[in-house]
């Protein structure tokens, strides 16, 4: 990072890889910012299974063997599961979370309403159960149209932060996977800056 402005610990969502943010990296590095992007296991070249446990001993050994402050923890979709575990101990600085969840049981519900899988599920990630521990600086950012994660579960995520500096971020006609706008890089920037 430049002198005086924040590295980002980037938790990419599950659709794609690394090399499809690149813009969004660039951009962020262009205004001086840090970034660190995780590759999960099994995916972005890199090799191994995902798993809940796996992704988040991962995630907590790439934050804490930064030597970095300020420090962000920046994720999208299924990221902000790891940007919420990781915040709830303590660790980063400030917060943004781009299209979070609930809890994967929730997840499923949404897209199998007529389908009682939760048995079947091996792994949860249950953030509205962390997010009371949650107090550093948040930004959520959601997609007014998110048929992935429902903006509701962004809201409950959001009202359930024990942070006292917070603020959401409803992007109009918009869904999951476009939310990188003019608008949401300006307030997002505005965030950042801060930090």
């Amino acid at each position: 990072a430049a002198e005086e402005q924040p590295t980002l610990l980037y938790f990419p969502g599950n659709a794609g890889g690394l090399k499809d943010r690149a813009d969004r990296f660039s951009a962020l590095i262009d205004r001086g910012y840090g970034v660190v992007a995780l590759a999960y296991r099994g995916s972005s070249g890199s090799s191994g299974a995902p798993g809940e446990a796996e992704l988040t001993s991962d995630a907590r050994a790439v934050a804490l063997a930064l030597p970095v402050q300020p420090l962000v923890l920046y994720g999208e979709s299924l990221g902000t599961a790891l940007a919420i575990k990781l915040a709830s101990e303590g660790i980063g600085d400030a917060v943004v979370l781009e299209a979070p969840f609930t809890s994967i049981a929730d997840l499923v519900a949404v897209q199998f309403p007529r389908d009682d899988l939760a048995e079947l599920l091996t792994q949860h990630w249950k953030n509205d159960e962390r997010m009371d521990r949650l107090t550093q600086p948040l930004l959520i950012v959601h997609g007014r149209f998110d048929r992935i994660v429902p903006i509701e579960q962004g809201r409950e995520v959001f009202e359930a932060a024990g942070s006292v500096d917070k603020q959401f971020l409803e992007v109009p006609d918009r869904g999951h996977h476009n939310l990188w706008t003019a608008e949401m890089q300006q307030v997002l920037f505005e965030f950042l800056d801060l930090r």
